[in-house]
């Protein structure tokens, strides 16, 4: 009788255990494990406090195009949620969906991870997301993965939902943290994310802080490359920069120079599929400028990053409206290697008559020759007063044989030569440097007779920032002194290129 008792009550206890595991699941609301320790829990403290935040942003008020993304931090709201304000308070529009993607901290599980609740909630409201849509999400990407676990303590998806509920309205979430993934695999899940929301409109929000534990000093000049990176919007660029940095400055605490580098290359991939042109820092501190709290020795750094899409009638000569087939290419590719063989036996430049019609039309144009990816001729033109059929020959026979850095091309390098042409848009004055997105513009550098010219690839190539690239370009090309591109009397135009190459 006792046994069977026993029995009885193991069978109430396991039926108890598996409906409050059910409901659990059932109810698929997403509780707050950061509110009282991130941020305020009290609904009227939180209100204040994001009220005083927006209140002390100052900010040009200046139409840049379409948002499409923000870059904020993920800190204690003390430290960092003044600068995330400032992201915050560019949004003017509504949104069918915002994205947001944070470093995780919980989980090292490789691609990008998210989870199946209904809703999230906080102190002063709740978000829902799109389970039916996230469940298509997993079903095409082999890449992003459900997985709550990645949620269950992490905050840095969380401290964002208190601002997007105070700026969005109605919009639905769909939350992502992650902690590795390949610039390839990025790329692959942005392209399923575009393809199932192409049709809406969406905001992203990278929840990053950047330098951990570095003084002050480092801090600032770490995050100040990181963020140059980030406006190239190159994924390469961004990757190398962060890992450069902390080589460069561990020994002075540097531990990570962005906790959500990969969360930043994610988002970044995400926000260029759906057009996403040209980035903005808006705001930059440190832990170290808070008062009463700040350590100047030992600091974590954030950055508020605006993203737009300033669209083709905005963007005036900036963009190349180019699509050249690969057979197009292939075709380039060999009338150049030709032109040079024909050079080194006959002594002459080639003709062409090519009747494609992009060979009839007038580009900028340069050719590069690279040797094991060591430059071994580059010479160009900028502005666009001949056809691709008479510059492409001279052009490419120039860079061989004209370069004065390099002595003329031998035959028997010929088969270790790698080709690269650039076609370029027509350089466009700027006002100053701010204009110039790294890894998207060249630059040319013009003052007192003197020029100069670096194609964008020379961004990407060296992982230089913006003043360590015009530094460059202002000694090392146009023979000036290495600030010369801050005087007022110097002249800079930007433009884009169109490139390809053998290899």
């Amino acid at each position: 009788m006792a046994i069977k008792k026993i029995k009885i009550k193991k069978y109430i206890v396991t039926f108890i255990l598996i409906f409050l595991y059910s409901f659990s699941f059932a109810t698929k609301t997403k509780m707050p494990v950061a509110a009282d320790r991130f941020y305020p829990g009290d609904i009227n403290e939180l209100n204040k406090m994001l009220d005083n935040y927006f209140q002390n942003v100052n900010l040009k008020d200046e139409n840049r195009g379409e948002l499409t993304g923000i870059i904020v931090p993920h800190a204690g709201y003390i430290f960092s949620a003044q600068t995330a304000a400032y992201a915050y308070s560019v949004i003017r529009q509504q949104y069918d969906y915002v994205i947001v993607i944070g470093t995780s901290h919980y989980s090292g599980k490789y691609g990008l991870q998210t989870c199946l609740y209904d809703e999230f909630k906080v102190p002063n409201g709740a978000i829902k997301s799109d389970v039916k849509l996230i469940k298509k999400l997993l079903s095409q990407s082999k890449i992003i993965h459900d997985f709550q676990y990645a949620f269950l303590q992490e905050h840095s998806v969380e401290v964002q939902l208190p601002f997007i509920i105070r700026k969005i309205t109605n919009a639905k979430l769909i939350p992502f943290v992650v902690s590795d993934i390949s610039i390839e695999d990025a790329k692959k899940a942005a392209s399923v994310i575009y393809d199932e929301l192409k049709d809406k409109k969406v905001l992203v929000v990278i929840s990053t802080d950047l330098s951990h534990y570095p003084d002050y000093n480092t801090a600032v000049k770490a995050d100040k490359q990181v963020i140059d990176a980030v406006i190239t919007l190159n994924s390469e660029i961004i990757k190398s920069k962060c890992e450069g940095l902390v080589l460069e400055y561990i020994k002075n605490g540097l531990e990570t120079a962005a906790c959500g580098e990969k969360a930043i290359i994610a988002g970044i991939e995400i926000m260029k599929k759906f057009g996403t042109d040209e980035a903005k820092n808006l705001k930059y501190s440190n832990s170290g400028d808070i008062p009463n709290y700040g350590d100047k020795s030992r600091v974590v750094g954030y950055a508020a990053v605006a993203f737009y899409n300033k669209g083709e009638k905005n963007m005036q000569n900036k963009k190349l409206d180019i699509n050249l087939s690969e057979e197009t290419k292939a075709k380039m590719l060999k009338i150049a290697r030709d032109a040079i063989k024909e050079f080194i036996k006959t002594g002459k430049i080639k003709k062409i008559d090519e009747k494609e019609a992009i060979f009839k039309e007038k580009y900028g144009l340069f050719v590069t020759l690279k040797i094991k990816g060591e430059l071994r001729g580059c010479i160009g033109i900028t502005e666009p007063i001949y056809t691709l059929n008479e510059a492409l020959p001279q052009i490419a026979c120039s860079s061989a044989f004209n370069d004065p850095r390099f002595p003329p091309v031998k035959e028997q390098e010929l088969k270790d030569i790698n080709i690269e042409i650039s076609i370029l848009s027509k350089p466009e004055k700027v006002k100053s440097a701010d204009e110039i997105v790294m890894g998207k513009h060249g630059v040319i550098v013009k003052k007192g007779g003197r020029g100069g010219l670096f194609l964008p690839q020379v961004a990407e190539e060296t992982g230089w920032s913006k003043e360590e690239f015009l530094s460059n370009l202002c000694m090392h090309k146009a023979g000036l002194p290495p600030g010369a591109w801050k005087e007022k009397d110097t002249e800079l135009y930007i433009f884009t290129v169109y490139n390809f190459s053998e290899k």
